[in-house]
């Protein structure tokens, strides 16, 4: 059925009503902005910033030193391995592999402080102004 615009109507079947026998369904994709969408499989890369570096050396520093520092007392003073030195020893390697860390995010930053403003395409000169 058409009405006279020849429009077809809700009741015609090639109106394309969902519930039109032999219609295509349609398909609805969500528009979800990426901060909403999970983390996995929509990672930004950023470069670091120097609070993130300076955060990451830091904590690495002090988990190394407690580490060190459990170690060395869960020896003993006769120097036998107990539990206590081998979490001292884990936590050691690992606040140093997060002191490295943050060394090296800490140089990429002062590279990008140095480096980064700088492009590699000339830019025009200013033109001189008109003599009076």
């Amino acid at each position: 059925m058409t009405d006279p615009q020849g429009n077809s109507t809700p009741g015609d079947p090639t109106h394309g009503s969902p519930t039109a026998p032999g219609s295509p369904v349609p398909q609805v994709t969500p528009s979800v902005s990426p901060s909403v969408v999970p983390i996995i499989g929509t990672v930004s890369l950023t470069r670091p910033t120097l609070r993130q570096a300076l955060l990451i050396l830091g904590g690495g520093f002090f988990v190394a030193a407690f580490g060190c520092a459990g170690f060395l007392s869960g020896m003993g003073s006769n120097f036998t391995a107990t539990g206590t030195s081998e979490l001292g020893a884990i936590l050691f390697v690992l606040g140093m592999l997060a002191f490295l860390l943050g060394g090296v995010l800490l140089l990429i930053v002062a590279i990008r402080a140095v480096f980064g403003g700088r492009t590699t395409t000339p830019t025009k000169p200013p033109t001189p102004a008109a003599p009076r």
